[in-house]
């Protein structure tokens, strides 16, 4: 789940907070381990089952605790990184999650968005993902983040399949500084995805992206080899220029 997106000046937290916050994001599913897989991926839940699935917060605090290496902010990541704003969320309905929470909330939702956890469920894209967040649920979320999310993430977020200006496909793998010019992977059948090159738009002004792509709208043979449904990583940065 990538919080450090948030940029710590932006947030206004200290590298502590940051530190904890990361923690907190990165276990913020470890009670799913007391879950059974198929409740996990199912398409839709019984009753029962869905009750089980929202225990996974409490389960996660019990195994966080237990560990000692979690403070205050990463245990309420834990717990509530699926309460709105709105009072719409769970366990508790609460409307005032904490700062932290409230980070872990809203870059939870967008990433099941665009990777949702059941194989059945369609994924959206990330700037579709964005665009949900912002017309259909921004209620449920604080818009100072959400509207930092969407900055931060620019025009063509991390994930997204383009067209650039000399007919190339690629994906997006990190936003640039000017929100029409992220770096992009280019798609290269000669190389492993692994090791193919990357563009910073930024760096290269004769080249721009063209459109962004839907996955059904590209050749099977560029989308098998972009794999825009893998995991992306994000990292953070204490350096504040």
């Amino acid at each position: 789940m990538a919080t450090n997106i948030l940029r710590k000046q932006d947030v206004g937290v200290d590298e502590g907070q940051l530190a904890e916050l990361a923690l907190g994001t990165l276990a913020h599913d470890i009670g799913k381990a007391r879950v059974p897989t198929h409740i996990l991926k199912a398409r839709s839940r019984t009753r029962y089952e869905e009750e089980f699935f929202r225990r996974h917060g409490a389960y996660g605090v019990e195994l966080a605790e237990v560990s000692g290496a979690f403070g205050p902010a990463a245990l309420s990541i834990i717990a509530d990184h699926h309460e709105y704003l709105d009072g719409t969320g769970w366990p508790t309905g609460k409307r005032n999650p904490g700062l932290a929470a409230r980070i872990g909330a809203l870059v939870n939702r967008y990433d099941r968005l665009c990777a949702p956890e059941s194989p059945e469920r369609d994924a959206l894209m990330p700037t579709a993902a964005l665009a949900r967040l912002f017309r259909v649920e921004s209620a449920k979320f604080d818009q100072r983040l959400l509207s930092m999310l969407i900055k931060l993430l620019g025009v063509y977020p991390p994930g997204t399949i383009v067209r650039l200006s000399d007919e190339s496909h690629g994906l997006v793998v990190a936003p640039g500084k000017e929100s029409l010019r992220p770096t992009i992977l280019i798609y290269n059948p000669e190389f492993e995805k692994q090791d193919a090159p990357t563009v910073n738009l930024a760096q290269v002004p004769e080249l721009k992206v063209e459109e962004a792509l839907s996955p059904a709208s590209v050749p099977a043979d560029i989308l098998l080899w972009l794999k825009p449904r893998e995991r992306l990583a994000y990292f953070f940065s204490s350096d504040t220029n």
